[in-house]
């Protein structure tokens, strides 16, 4: 008999197997070979980059900051640049904003020179500066179009992220930087007194010759005549500290009643304050204030600095004194206000009671007394102390009395 042919039988077969294999690995399969398109698509691109269709090196500006000799490279942020000489080749990348992981530690008002490696000259560079990535700049400028620029960092003091920008005509580029502004003199401090205050938990530092002010502002907590230089229209130089309670941080503002002419957010050494200058002027006097407001668990702080100057057309011209250095004299407010800081309040021990019972007394025989507190074990056997010598009586003793310290009874601990 002759045999079926089992071949097309083998072949049906073999397609089942195949279409149950797919079914089984579809997922798999798919997942793998978007894995494969990606590597090809990134080695693609990155060929691309590093070279266009001539083989010429694809290669973008650079821009560093130098500052006192010393080069500080910034990270890449967004860009658009040609990749070759053809129409439509430009290449764009959008990125966060390039936080940089190393700060420039720069003196205020000293100058930074912006460095751009590129083939030709910019047509802008601008430098933005914010306190927080998730805000607006504080301040935005121009420098000259140039390779080699200078910017002159005349920020208030504190810690800002800078992006630095330059465009032409083929596309533009940004790179971050971080800087910590700090006081351009730095004065020592190594006399100097410190000043602590728990109930708003926080202290600082403040020159030893300054003189504690009986006079304060309205919630002022104390206040400070600082040294000043004599000789000058300058009658008062102060700092006045105010605290108070708020509910949010929107209410933690400059508490002196004055005109305030400008507001900026500013982080010194990690804490944020609200930085306010103001005035105000009356017979023939002028009132400048500085304050700086931070916020801590529903507590304000701000310090209040301030500058009481006379005019000069007060003073008889034979008699009349030079004008003030604003700058001379403002150098202790940053220095003062480089040493704030917020302090755990010190754990304040609970005050103890005493019942004194007296057991006895009479004539010139010191009374005896039974001590004993609810919040502490333990029991005292006390004698007060007769001089007869003296006429001196024995004293009184209050519940604050302390059988264990005290030098005016003679206690034994009961066993």
């Amino acid at each position: 008999m002759e045999q079926p042919n089992q071949q097309p039988i083998q072949e049906q077969r073999n397609l089942h197997s195949g279409k149950k294999f797919l079914e089984k690995h579809k997922l798999p399969l798919i997942v793998a070979i978007i894995v494969i398109v990606l590597v090809l698509g990134g080695i693609l691109l990155l060929k691309l980059i590093q070279s266009g269709p001539d083989g010429n090196v694809f290669s973008l500006p650079v821009i560093t900051l130098e500052y006192q000799g010393k080069t500080y490279e910034g990270v890449q942020g967004s860009y658009c640049w040609p990749i070759d000489d053809e129409e439509d080749s430009t290449l764009c990348a959008d990125t966060m904003f390039p936080e940089s992981s190393e700060t420039i530690v720069v003196k205020q008002g000293d100058e930074l020179a912006v460095l751009i490696d590129a083939a030709k000259t910019p047509q802008t560079v601008g430098i933005s500066t914010l306190v927080y990535l998730d805000q607006p700049a504080v301040r935005q400028l121009s420098l000259a179009p140039e390779l080699n620029s200078i910017w002159k960092v005349d920020h208030p003091l504190g810690t800002y992220f800078v992006l630095v920008s330059a465009s032409w005509e083929e596309g533009d580029i940004g790179y971050g930087f971080k800087i910590d502004v700090q006081p351009q003199a730095v004065l020592d401090t190594s006399a100097w007194q410190t000043y602590r205050n728990d109930e708003y938990g926080f202290e600082l530092e403040y020159p030893k010759e300054s003189l504690e002010s009986s006079v304060v502002f309205e919630e002022g907590i104390v206040r400070f005549d600082l040294p000043k230089k004599d000789g000058t229209n300058l009658s008062r130089k102060y700092l006045e500290i105010v605290g108070r309670s708020v509910a949010t941080n929107a209410e933690c503002i400059n508490p002196v009643h004055t005109i305030i002419g400008e507001q900026a957010l500013v982080r010194i050494g990690g804490i944020e304050f609200i930085r306010e200058m103001g005035g105000d002027a009356g017979l023939g006097t002028s009132y400048e204030t500085h304050s700086y407001s931070a916020f801590r668990s529903g507590k304000c702080i701000s310090l209040v600095f301030g500058l009481n100057s006379a005019s000069l057309e007060n003073y008889d011209p034979s008699i009349r004194p030079k004008e003030f250095n604003r700058d001379q004299e403002g150098v202790v407010f940053d220095q003062i206000l480089s040493t704030f800081r917020f302090v755990e309040p010190l754990e304040v021990q609970p005050t103890i009671e005493w019942n004194w019972e007296p057991l006895g007394c009479g004539g010139q025989t010191p009374c005896s007394y039974r001590v004993s507190s609810s919040q502490l074990s333990g029991v005292y056997m006390c004698a007060g102390k007769y001089n007869p010598l003296s006429g001196q009586g024995e004293v009184t003793p209050t519940p604050s009395t302390d059988p264990r310290t005290t030098t005016d009874f003679t206690c034994q601990l009961e066993e």
